[in-house]
C-alpha cells in the first residue's frame, strides 16, 4: 500500500518529556462535515435564543428572584447548544498534539486557545497500531474519502486497546 505524503511532525523534547505537534488532518472534502454540527448550533441558539431575549427584558424592566434563576437556566441550554459548534470547529480548523510526560500520554485536540485533552491510564504501552481506512478487517475496503482516513491506538501491557489519535 502506497501512502500519500506526510506533512513533517513537530516534535518538542524537554527533559523526560516530549510533544508531538501533528499536522491539521488530511481530511479533504470531509472536513466539510464539520459545518453540520455548526449549523445544528445556530438552529438551535437561534431558538432559544427567541425565548431567552424576551427574558432578559422582562428581567430588566421588573427584577425578581425567579426571574433570574429562568435566565440562568436557559442560559444553560444555550451553552449546551453551543458545544457541537465547538466539535465542529475542531472539525474543520483543529490540530492534534500528542504529549508523553511523567510516564502518561495525553493526547490534546486544540483550536487556538481553546482545547480539549485525554488522559491515557498510566499503564506501560506495549505496543502502537496505525490503521488505515484502506485496510479494514475482514479484507473490505472502504470507498471514496474514507480511503485515506487512518487511526493510531495503543495497546497497553493489560491488552487493552485505546484510540490515541483518529484522522
Amino acid at each position: 500500500m502506497e501512502l500519500a505524503a506526510i506533512p513533517e511532525i513537530g516534535v518538542e523534547s524537554v527533559g523526560e518529556e516530549v510533544t508531538y505537534r501533528l499536522p491539521a488532518r488530511p481530511l479533504g472534502i470531509l472536513r466539510l462535515a464539520g459545518l453540520v454540527p455548526i449549523g445544528f448550533s445556530a438552529v438551535w441558539c437561534g431558538f432559544i435564543g427567541t425565548i431567552v431575549v424576551p427574558q432578559f427584558r422582562h428581567l430588566g424592566n421588573h427584577p425578581q428572584p425567579f426571574a433570574f434563576f429562568i435566565c440562568a437556566f436557559l442560559l444553560c441550554f444555550m451553552a449546551a447548544g453551543c458545544v457541537p459548534a465547538g466539535l465542529g470547529l475542531l472539525l474543520l480548523f483543529g490540530r492534534c498534539r500528542i504529549r508523553w510526560r511523567d510516564e502518561r500520554l495525553t493526547v490534546s485536540d486544540r483550536l487556538g486557545p481553546f482545547g480539549w485533552s485525554r488522559r491515557l491510564p498510566r499503564q506501560p504501552i506495549r505496543k502502537f497500531v496505525v490503521m488505515g481506512g484502506a485496510a479494514v478487517e475482514g479484507g473490505r475496503t472502504l470507498p471514496g474519502p474514507f480511503a485515506t482516513l487512518a487511526a493510531m491506538s495503543a495497546t497497553f501491557e493489560n491488552g487493552v486497546s485505546r484510540t490515541v489519535v483518529s484522522g
